[in-house]
């Protein structure tokens, strides 16, 4: 299965895509001058620089360290979402093949499951 996997230039975007944002989000707030998201006093609206990569906001903070930890933010909400779905799918899952048969086709649980997504 994996070998497939190799072969599909799709896939091999994809995961170098997501390890990319992976490592923007660990690595980036460790990096030399990118740890403190606090405001930089006499910096406001600056614009791209060595110093400031993507410029300053007007509070002055770093518009680069910002997105860094808004990235991590990011990566953790989708996570725990993804986790809290799957959860739901499996058990729900398991309810319905537990009870099975003909009672599905009598049930609202399709119904009570999809209404809340549309």
């Amino acid at each position: 299965m994996l070998s497939s996997f190799r072969h599909n230039t799709r896939f091999q975007v994809s995961v170098g895509i997501l390890l990319a944002v992976l490592v923007f989000a660990i690595i980036g707030p460790f990096l030399p001058g990118r740890g403190d998201p606090n405001a930089l006093p006499g910096k406001l609206f600056d614009p791209p620089s060595w110093t400031l990569w993507l410029g300053s906001d007007n509070f002055g903070h770093d518009v680069l360290t910002q997105l860094m930890y808004g990235t991590r933010t990011s990566l953790v909400i989708g996570i725990v979402a993804g986790a809290v779905a799957t959860l739901i799918g499996v058990v729900l899952g398991a309810l319905s093949g537990f009870r099975g048969g003909p009672s599905n086709k009598r049930s609202n649980l399709p119904f009570v499951i999809v209404r809340p997504v549309q």
